[in-house]
């Protein structure tokens, strides 16, 4: 997927004013909840809710794991859960691409 920008995002996540915004695609809205994370125009990460558990990796969803939590929803995230774990997964996918070697980001 090419071209997404902050128009045709699902959601924008600005967290540290110094890095570029983490940009989700919705991609499957229910039973799992699922986006894809972009950042410069390129896939950097895959967010899932499924069965209680939400998890983000890096990359694809055979990349690491690098955050996980266990909200209200079961394969939908409650309303006023949502903005919260999909900033937080948002802040750690910036951390770690930001620690990544300048050939690797």
């Amino acid at each position: 997927m090419s071209g997404i920008n902050e128009a045709n995002a699902d959601f924008v996540s600005y967290g540290d004013q110094t890095r570029p915004p983490i940009l989700l695609r919705n991609t499957c809205y229910a039973c799992p909840e699922q986006y894809d994370a972009y950042q410069n125009g390129q896939r950097v990460g895959y967010l899932r809710l499924r069965h209680g558990y939400f998890a983000a990796y890096l990359g694809d969803p055979s990349g690491p794991r690098i955050y996980d939590a266990e909200p209200e929803g079961d394969g939908i995230f409650d309303p006023s859960e949502r903005d919260r774990y999909l900033s937080e997964a948002c802040a750690a996918l910036a951390e770690h691409l930001a620690a990544l070697p300048e050939a690797e980001a």
